[in-house]
């Protein structure tokens, strides 16, 4: 038998690094015994690596590090999986919030791209700042915007809905002057 196994491993310095084990038994010829194992291990740090930046650049938007709209989309589909296999028991509501600026194309045409990228920066960090660490706020693209909000009352979503617009409102600051 061959094992293939990824696995994390703790050098002695603390530090973690990927090795791939790749072995089989060895069984004498004879009598069918036993003998060792043989085998290569090797370190697949950088690869690994690779692989959870382009897990996370697949999975998240590149001006504003929130999740993008496919991830969004992911989320909401194992939320309602999850609600069909629960749903005799229990039911875990939940909403889904969807934001597009006013105004953006004007402040993006007459400031520049970079102004505007910017602002979208800006409102992503202040829309985080209105939810809970397990809701999730993303990118939909251009000037728009999602949240779902998990395991959440009716009446509390009225109460998030407003708390965005509270800081929403809120004028931001941009080439020095105030935008609301």
């Amino acid at each position: 038998e061959v094992w293939n196994l990824e696995s994390r491993v703790y050098r002695q310095d603390g530090s973690i690094i990927w090795v791939s084990e790749k072995q089989r038994a060895v069984y004498d010829s004879e009598t069918g015994d036993f003998l060792y194992f043989e085998g290569i291990v090797e370190d697949i740090s950088a690869r690994k690596h690779v692989e959870e930046k382009l897990q996370y650049q697949a999975s998240h938007d590149g001006l504003t590090s929130l999740p993008n709209r496919d991830w969004f989309i992911y989320k909401l589909q194992e939320l309602i999986d999850a609600q069909n296999i629960d749903a005799q028991n229990q039911v875990n509501n939940y909403a889904i919030l969807f934001i597009d600026l006013d105004r953006f194309k004007g402040i993006n045409d007459s400031l520049g791209h970079l102004v505007g990228d910017v602002l979208l920066k800006l409102v992503g960090q202040r829309l985080q700042t209105v939810v809970r660490s397990h809701d999730v706020v993303a990118r939909f693209g251009g000037d728009e915007f999602a949240i779902l909000l998990q395991d959440i009352q009716q009446q509390e979503i009225t109460t998030v809905a407003e708390r965005i617009l509270t800081v929403l409102q809120q004028p931001f600051q941009l080439q020095g002057h105030l935008y609301s």
